[in-house]
């Protein structure tokens, strides 16, 4: 057992190995990245990674991971009519590896905190 967020979980996904969670919790602003592979059993869990989805709060309908062995992405859908797609660092090997080749530090400055893709929902009548 560990404490994954101050409120709640609200979603929470696992990559494809199970090697990867990550969780929302009801305020729905943050979402926490886990390794899920212990070296220790006695060290607690900690987040290697934390993403911004916005500073508002929204309830989280969906995350999902790509479906690689390591993933590079996460998406979460809220009820703000909005996706959102995070890069996920690859802390093994103890390097940061970034998804998309350098080109998004160029775009969005080194802010990998906040989502790189933002897509609004329109309703359609």
């Amino acid at each position: 057992m560990f404490k994954a967020h101050d409120t709640a979980i609200e979603a929470m996904v696992l990559s494809k190995t199970g090697d990867f969670l990550a969780t929302a919790s009801e305020t729905g602003t943050i979402i926490r990245f886990f390794n899920t592979k212990l070296t220790n059993n006695s060290a607690p869990i900690v987040p290697f990674q934390e993403v911004r989805r916005g500073t508002t709060n929204a309830n989280i309908h969906s995350l999902v991971f790509d479906n690689k062995d390591v993933p590079q992405y996460l998406a979460c859908s809220s009820d703000r009519d909005t996706i959102h797609i995070f890069v996920v660092e690859n802390k093994e090997k103890g390097e940061k590896k970034n998804a998309t080749g350098g080109v998004l530090s160029k775009m969005f400055g080194n802010n990998e905190a906040r989502s790189f893709a933002k897509f609004i929902l329109k309703e359609i009548n």
